[in-house]
């Protein structure tokens, strides 16, 4: 209470901007009135999570059970997603991942989510940077959603490569030896957070592992 009494007062001095835009709004607010959330409306795939028109899960066999994307990863969303990426910023995620948790509600409605937890970062990249995205969503997400927040379920080793300069059958390729799993899932519903869903093949390897171990 005291905490949020302070930041009020904060916010009086320098007040808060909308996550998208960065005009200025009410303390309680994310978002101003004429920022719209680009949220994906048309029907998405279950397996790759993109819009049916855009999908390429025709003959392709997923580790995991569904998938699915909030927002469209153009302007607005893209700018908020690669601030989050340069500072832990709180209200860039409580946002982002308000729009998960609608997200999920329409897409995997009545399904009993055991454990919440996140992509993870290489070594040498959390270090760097000192934070994982995805670890920030899946935190806020979880409180939404009132899931247990198992940070850090899996684990992320090898050489650090970027992934923006291969192509889709390397991406896949490199990323299934990466991950391997720190803790029992056996007969747990895993519900996997990251802040981009491209290709898939980050998805792809992190379920294989959490298949395997029984999830």
């Amino acid at each position: 209470m005291r905490g949020d009494l302070f930041d009020r007062m904060i916010s009086l001095v320098f007040p808060r901007g909308c996550v998208l835009c960065g005009a200025t709004v009410a303390f309680d607010d994310l978002v101003c009135s004429r920022c719209v959330p680009d949220r994906i409306r048309e029907e998405s795939c279950l397996f790759c999570g993109k819009p049916r028109s855009s999908c390429h899960c025709e003959g392709e066999q997923w580790a995991f059970e569904g998938a699915a994307a909030a927002l469209y990863y153009r302007e607005e969303t893209r700018g908020a997603l690669l601030q989050l990426k340069k500072l832990p910023d709180r209200r860039i995620a409580r946002y982002l991942a308000g729009e998960m948790f609608l997200c999920q509600r329409r897409e995997f409605p009545g399904v009993p989510f055991d454990v919440i937890t996140e992509v993870p970062m290489h070594p040498q990249k959390l270090k760097k940077r000192g934070f994982n995205q995805a670890e920030l969503l899946a935190g806020q997400l979880a409180i939404l959603g009132g899931i247990f927040h198992r940070m850090r379920l899996l684990t992320c080793s090898g050489p650090v490569q970027s992934q923006h300069t291969l192509g889709r059958k390397e991406r896949f390729a490199a990323a299934r030896e990466r991950y391997s799993l720190a803790g029992d899932v056996r007969g747990k519903t895993v519900l996997l957070v990251d802040d981009v869903f491209t290709t898939g093949a980050t998805a792809q390897a992190c379920a294989a592992c959490l298949m395997g171990g029984g999830a």
